[in-house]
């Protein structure tokens, strides 16, 4: 049998009951330094099959630990609305261009838009992609792609409220609700940084205030994109009577 020392080639002997094929298998990998026992299952035709539901655990489970806490929500919402459709114990090899065609149809007849389709399969097809990576799935069975499955887009209607109705806002005063008052405040401040989201927007401190200028990096980039996007906007007077009068009152660089 093999000694248990496997990474170190010279550790490695044989007895009579080894196949010359293992042996060849285990000398290309340590030659290239990609020794691995998945791989050697892998290329003998004995790598466990890949249940989905667990490399989705996995997946959410990696996302909780980054803080990715929504983006982990959207991968339960796939898992569920791929349960809800096949209810077997599904294994990767059986997302097929036939399954996803069907899943499709299925979720048209259920009245959902091609942007929860997509967002849904873009998950899943993230899931196949890491396990291709990892060297368990085998890139020759990838469903998607030109000629295979195509993931559907919507395209979405970008509008763009008029002068009126943004001046509209500006002046709506409330003399009885402070809550509509703060939120006035708080779409406002967003509209001052350049239509900024509310996940960014509520992550500032005053360490991104540098003079006359508020510097801070795209949430959504942080974890998707090797480049992070940073967002520059001018501190405008209206912005600082704002942050006056909902922001935090003690003013350190970390509030």
């Amino acid at each position: 049998m093999l000694k248990k020392h496997w990474p170190e080639k010279k550790w490695i002997t044989f007895n009579s009951n080894i196949s010359k094929k293992i042996k060849t298998i285990i000398d290309t990998l340590l030659e290239k330094s990609k020794f691995s026992f998945n791989e050697i299952e892998r290329q003998l035709g004995h790598s466990r099959s890949l249940l989905l539901d667990e490399c989705f655990a996995k997946k959410i489970e990696t996302l909780k630990q980054n803080k990715q806490f929504n983006t982990a929500e959207n991968y339960k919402f796939s898992l569920n609305s791929i349960c809800k459709f096949d209810s077997r114990k599904l294994e990767l090899k059986d997302i097929t261009v036939d399954w996803l065609k069907k899943y499709e149809r299925h979720m048209l007849d259920k009245n959902r838009t091609y942007t929860t389709i997509g967002m849904y399969l873009r998950n899943l097809q993230a899931i196949i992609n890491e396990a291709i990576v990892a060297k368990t799935f085998s890139e020759s069975h990838y469903p998607f792609g030109r000629g295979k499955y195509e993931i559907p887009s919507a395209e979405g209607r970008k509008l763009a409220l008029p002068l009126h109705t943004i001046k509209d806002i500006y002046q709506f005063e409330s003399l009885t609700d402070p809550t509509i008052s703060k939120y006035k405040d708080l779409w406002l401040f967003s509209y001052f940084c350049n239509g900024a989201n509310f996940n960014d927007l509520l992550r500032l401190k005053f360490k991104n205030i540098n003079g006359n200028e508020i510097s801070f990096l795209r949430g959504k980039t942080l974890n998707t994109s090797k480049k992070k996007k940073t967002i520059v906007v001018y501190l405008t007077d209206e912005m600082r009577e704002i942050i006056k009068r909902i922001g935090n009152p003690v003013q350190l660089p970390d509030n």
